[in-house]
């Protein structure tokens, strides 16, 4: 029986493997500044997650319309969230 150690796989070697572009930065969860109705919740949760802030508030004011917790869900992100 043979211990000779394996050769890495073929993906993390070569040059293809180091001069691939380095990952996009990730968005930070923040309540802007700008563009915020209230506390600006919306907005940023919109910003971080790629979507419009008036989707965001537009999904927000029709699931207030259900029963459920969201008004304090939202009391507690703006508490949670930090400023820009």
């Amino acid at each position: 029986m043979t211990t000779e150690p394996l050769p890495p796989p073929p993906h993390w070697t070569g040059p293809a493997y180091h001069n691939a572009p380095a990952p996009p930065p990730r968005r930070r969860l923040t309540r802007p500044r700008n563009n915020r109705w209230i506390a600006g919740v919306c907005s940023g949760l919109g910003r971080r997650f790629g979507m419009s802030p008036n989707l965001v508030r537009l999904l927000f004011v029709l699931s207030c319309l259900l029963p459920g917790p969201q008004f304090i869900i939202y009391l507690m992100l703006w508490v949670i969230i930090p400023n820009e």
